[in-house]
């Protein structure tokens, strides 16, 4: 979401809409078409004989089509629509962003419990009504978790509010404040994560363990963000290689993932 907006504003909403569709949709369909062979170790494990008829029978008699860790791409390019629709009704959003964020983007602590904010509103409500770690949307490919989906929404227009405001006058600098208290923020978001898992091991109020949830969630962005602006700065080239492969390692991982792990089944290794 940080880079949305001056993405929209450099190429015009028609490419950049392309461009989504080729960055995102064309991965989707990859991670589509792969799935029955994700899913093909799955089958066998569970007993299924090796005929590639008695797999695709079993395949669509399925209510949805299986798609794994995929469902994450097409929910982004769901949100990038959004935006784009978005940007067409406020045209000079990013001036109306300045207005509101001018006091807030500079101070890391006044913008995280502003987001603690925005996800409490977006996500207690979800969470009370559907099952916030067993409740799914499917239609055909298509996915995502129902309690978070305005959450993760909500994560992604905070990003492109900054993006607009401009990354390098906010806190997301390596001098700023963020960096030179990320210990502070990693201790933070240890010890939001310690109190979600008391709280769900403890099946205490479900508002509760919302809260803590969410808290840890703001708290894990805050202390990965300052991590990275504080130590990040050197290039290193086994970083850079992951960095141009990280996509295409994320787009096949599940299916090479899955057949080390059935081809592993037999190995005298624990688990």
């Amino acid at each position: 979401g940080l880079f949305v907006w001056g993405s929209l504003k450099r190429k015009g909403r028609l490419i950049f809409f392309r461009d989504r569709l080729i960055r995102l949709g064309l991965p989707f369909a990859v991670m589509v078409i792969l799935a029955p062979l994700t899913y093909y170790t799955t089958y066998l494990q569970a007993g299924g004989n090796s005929s590639s008829s008695g797999f695709w029978q079993q395949w669509f008699s399925l209510s949805n089509w299986p798609t794994g860790p995929a469902w994450f791409i097409w929910l982004l390019l769901a949100f990038d629509i959004f935006t784009t629709l978005l940007s067409a009704l406020v045209p000079s959003g990013s001036d109306f962003f300045k207005k509101i964020l001018s006091n807030t983007v500079r101070r890391a602590a006044m913008f995280f419990w502003l987001i603690v904010i925005a996800s409490a509103v977006s996500y207690i409500p979800m969470a009370t009504i559907y099952d916030p770690n067993f409740s799914w949307w499917y239609w055909g490919p298509f996915s995502f978790q129902l309690s978070r989906i305005f959450l993760y929404l909500v994560y992604f227009l905070i990003g492109v509010i900054l993006g607009a405001y401009g990354i390098q006058r906010t806190f997301l600098v390596p001098n700023s404040m963020l960096a030179k208290r990320w210990h502070i923020w990693v201790g933070v978001a240890l010890a939001a994560f310690l109190a979600n898992i008391v709280a769900t091991l403890a099946r205490t109020n479900q508002t509760l363990i919302a809260v803590s949830f969410l808290l840890f969630c703001a708290a894990a962005c805050f202390a990965f963000l300052s991590i990275f602006l504080k130590f990040a700065g050197n290039r290193s080239r086994i970083l850079d290689s992951l960095l141009f492969s990280s996509y295409g390692i994320y787009v096949i991982h599940y299916v090479v993932g899955s057949w080390l792990f059935y081809a592993m089944l037999t190995a005298q290794l624990p688990a």
